[in-house]
């Protein structure tokens, strides 16, 4: 007997294991195509990045004290400084990033913890545009990023791992590179 529930205990959290999981999508609207070269290039940066908040992400925002407005702009700044596409310094002469989170949601550690993959995902959706000096839109994508995982300690993980994904999504991009479904 005591096998059997020890058996049904091993099953379950092995179902569990396989069924947590992490994805980013990069997107565009239908009948939109990539620019045929990278606009944005070492030689020619951003200016500077710009992030907004839609009606409903600013809602969903009260919900999710977690998210932090400062280290989401810090890893976009850092993914593109480390690629050398962006400024040192504002430049409003420059091709300007403007991200729009438009929906966000961060589970407790508690709800992650209890009802894992149950419980649904954390993930931070944005529209992301680039115009020039003289506001023409240059190129627009959206990018959905989703982390199900259960038995992450800690909401920080989480986060870093959404805000990594979601500048390294916005690199590739840019760069006109093939963004792989993970």
């Amino acid at each position: 007997m005591i096998k059997n529930y020890l058996k049904l205990i091993c099953l379950c959290f092995t179902a569990l294991l396989v069924i947590n999981g992490c994805s980013s999508t990069v997107s565009r609207q239908a009948g939109q195509s990539r620019p045929a070269q990278a606009i944005i290039t070492p030689s020619n940066p951003l200016g500077n990045i710009v992030v907004t908040y839609s009606e409903e992400a600013r809602k969903k925002l009260s919900d999710n004290t977690a998210f932090s407005d400062m280290d989401f702009k810090l890893q976009m700044r850092k993914t593109l400084s480390a690629a050398k596409l962006i400024s040192d310094n504002v430049n409003p002469k420059q091709p300007t990033l403007f991200v729009e989170v438009t929906n966000i949601r961060v589970r407790s550690i508690a709800n992650r913890m209890l009802l894992g993959f149950m419980s649904g995902a954390d993930y931070v959706q944005g529209d992301v545009t680039v115009k020039d000096a003289s506001g023409k839109i240059l190129d627009t994508f959206k990018i959905s990023t989703d982390h199900y995982e259960s038995f992450t300690i800690g909401t920080t993980n989480v986060l870093s791992w959404i805000y990594e994904t979601f500048a390294s999504d916005t690199l590739k991009e840019l760069k006109n590179e093939v963004v792989v479904k993970k």
